[in-house]
């Protein structure tokens, strides 16, 4: 069942002159909107209480705390080329190659503080805020600066999937990366197939990789993190490995959540057990279950990663169907003698993402997915205790990102934030 949305207050960012929305996030009882020109906080009610210019960027990733907002930016080749839209609907058909990278900081009014670039291969992730210093990831390099002034602390090598063909490793440097996590003085954050731990004080870095005694990540890293209980989780895609063949089982996507005390080991692997290349795109909470969609289905599990229910999307007639910002794709490397021993002569391709942003949404009694309806992005609604397909809420527009702002669903796009009940 298609449904028009039952909007109670809309934004509008040109209105608000932060140009096209590239991401959000919830502060308190407001929402941060972040636009390609700047940056707009909003209340429960659609109106700005304030915004804030900032340099042109195609995609503005942001992090809020009660003391300040972090923003990073960055353009795809040349702005007057590539829309922000456009890149986000997936207009782009090679893999995008972050220019003109910027990470700024600014006040809990949007007094701006201080702004700076960064360097590297990639593009670069959501900003995290740590108590004295701000973090980022550009490619294989994790950067900490300082938060009074944004200069460089340290940075480490976080070690990249080695693939051994330049073609693959250039999608992998092109595929965006997920927010680090701050916890009791530590950055955490997941890369390509490990995880590590840095010390915001010490500076020093533990990390654990896949192996014996490792990680059992297996792996491109596509969504999250999300926390609960002292438990990070984050979700993946099939490992490029299994394209050769040996270990295709086991390399399912699926989702998998590390303890952040004690020795920081894996709690439990959540996998989405397939014979196809598939990822999780999207995974989101309602506090006492987890829900993760993959490009052809959606799954429930409890809080220690055992399976609650699965939903197919044939079982709701085509409305788990991924939009552009929630779909797993799988780019081709070059042909040639290691692409052919990973596949790429037969078909075999590197997953990837175009963004970061959430695509889901949970209440208590229902999960909201990304989807799509005709030629447009819409969100399907399923029951979160049993997975029944409810309806489908057609918005019409290309969705940026789904959240809830208390008990009211907020759905991003291009150039509105539409606040919508849940109930």
């Amino acid at each position: 069942m298609v449904e028009e949305p039952k909007t109670t207050h809309v934004f509008n960012a040109t209105d608000a002159g932060i140009g096209q929305i590239t991401s959000t996030i919830v502060v308190g009882s407001n929402l941060l909107v972040a636009g390609s020109a700047g940056i707009a906080m909003v209340g429960a009610d659609g109106k700005p209480l304030w915004q804030t210019q900032l340099p042109q960027a195609h995609v503005r990733l942001v992090a809020a705390d009660a003391s300040g907002i972090a923003w990073t930016s960055y353009s795809v080749g040349k702005k007057e080329e590539h829309s922000t839209s456009m890149f986000l609907i997936g207009g782009l058909n090679a893999p995008p190659n972050g220019q003109e990278m910027q990470l700024g900081l600014v006040d809990t009014q949007g007094t701006p503080k201080w702004s700076t670039t960064s360097a590297g291969t990639g593009l670069i992730s959501p900003p995290t805020l740590g108590q004295k210093s701000v973090a980022f990831t550009v490619g294989d390099t994790f950067t900490v600066v300082s938060r009074d002034t944004g200069a460089t602390l340290k940075s480490f090598d976080i070690g990249e999937i080695t693939l051994g063909m330049a073609s693959a490793e250039a999608i992998y440097a092109s595929t965006p990366r997920l927010r680090a996590w701050y916890h009791n003085g530590n950055y955490y954050l997941a890369n390509g197939y490990k995880f590590s731990l840095i010390g915001e004080a010490s500076l020093e870095m533990v990390t654990h990789s896949r192996g014996p005694g490792g990680l059992e990540v297996y792996g491109a890293l596509m969504a999250g993190p999300i926390t609960i209980n002292d438990t990070f989780i984050f979700a993946a895609a099939a490992h490029p490995t299994a394209m050769i063949g040996s270990n295709t089982n086991d390399y399912q996507p699926g989702f998998f959540g590390v303890d952040l005390e004690g020795e920081n080991t894996i709690k439990f692997n959540a996998d989405i057990d397939t014979d196809y290349y598939d990822g999780v795109g999207a995974i989101t909470t309602n506090g006492t279950s987890i829900f993760a969609a993959a490009d052809r289905r959606v799954i429930a599990t409890d809080l220690e990663g055992d399976q609650i229910w699965e939903v197919w999307n044939g079982e709701t007639n085509g409305a788990i169907t991924p939009n552009s910002v929630r779909n797993v794709r799988f780019q081709k490397p070059s042909v040639g003698v290691v692409g052919a021993l990973l596949g790429a002569s037969s078909g075999a391709s590197i997953p990837m993402r175009l963004g970061t942003t959430q695509q889901m949404a949970a209440t208590t009694t229902k999960v909201f997915v990304s989807s799509v309806h005709g030629t447009a992005d819409a969100i399907t609604v399923l029951d979160a205790g049993k997975g029944t397909y409810l309806n489908t809420i057609n918005i019409g527009e290309s969705i940026v990102e789904l959240a809830l702002l208390e008990q009211t669903l907020v759905v991003a796009t291009p150039n509105h934030v539409f606040l919508m009940p849940t109930n």
